[in-house]
């Protein structure tokens, strides 16, 4: 990704959380630095964006060997770096946003966000699993202990984070809301038991289902539904 402008050249390489979760994550990121450079770049900016509690071993070994790096102009960053910009921010209706063309008509209601929407969860529980990962240091998931810690890390930050949307969240919401989300909520997992139930389904798949509804029209969803429920 480039952005353009009369004197300047700024390269882009924004990192996601499935991104930073790959087997070869710093590998894919040095290759892609790499080619960047022959596009004669005035600037080049490495945004990670994934969550700390889950990854911070994997993504603090990357920059600290990124910062290694000599005679290039670049900077990496964190996601605890990145989210300081927009900490204690005026909140901007839907409408507003819409009035400045910031999003579209498809942008999410505040009622229809999900707990990945919340703010980061972190206490006792988390900071002591992040610990227990932290001690396998930055090649955690070569052994079975280190794969073990994060898969433990990960389950008891997703159940925080479930913790704080029923409690901050959903239980703010007006009862019809909260039925009409019910309804969707069993719609979706309908949905969802009938494409893993595929011989051809896999983990791989899970993370492909939000890009491909993105991507394909709802008609073609629709009027196809062999494609999601063949086995």
């Amino acid at each position: 990704m480039f952005l353009l402008g009369d004197d300047a050249k700024i390269g882009f390489q924004i990192k996601s959380e499935y991104d930073v979760s790959e087997d070869r994550f710093a590998a894919n990121v040095k290759r892609q630095f790499t080619e960047a450079l022959s596009h004669s770049l005035t600037y080049y900016l490495i945004l990670i964006c994934a969550p700390m509690t889950t990854h911070k071993s994997r993504i603090s070994h990357l920059i600290n060997e990124m910062l290694l790096i000599e005679n290039i102009e670049f900077s990496i960053y964190s996601p605890n770096n990145l989210v300081i910009p927009f900490r204690d921010k005026p909140t901007i209706t839907r409408d507003e946003l819409l009035l400045r063309h910031a999003v579209t008509d498809d942008a999410l209601y505040y009622y229809e966000r999900g707990y990945e929407h919340l703010p980061e969860v972190m206490d006792a529980d988390i900071e002591r699993a992040l610990k227990q990962l932290e001690e396998f240091g930055d090649d955690w998931w070569d052994t079975e202990g280190g794969i073990k810690a994060s898969n433990a890390l990960t389950a008891i930050v997703q159940q925080k984070q479930r913790q704080q949307f029923k409690t901050d969240f959903y239980s703010t919401l007006p009862p019809e809301v909260q039925e009409r989300r019910k309804l969707l909520i069993g719609t979706i997992a309908d949905l969802l038991e009938k494409c893993r139930a595929c011989a051809s389904w896999s983990e791989r798949s899970e993370y492909k289902l939000d890009p491909y509804i993105e991507r394909v029209p709802e008609g073609m969803i629709l009027t196809c539904p062999r494609f999601l429920y063949q086995s």
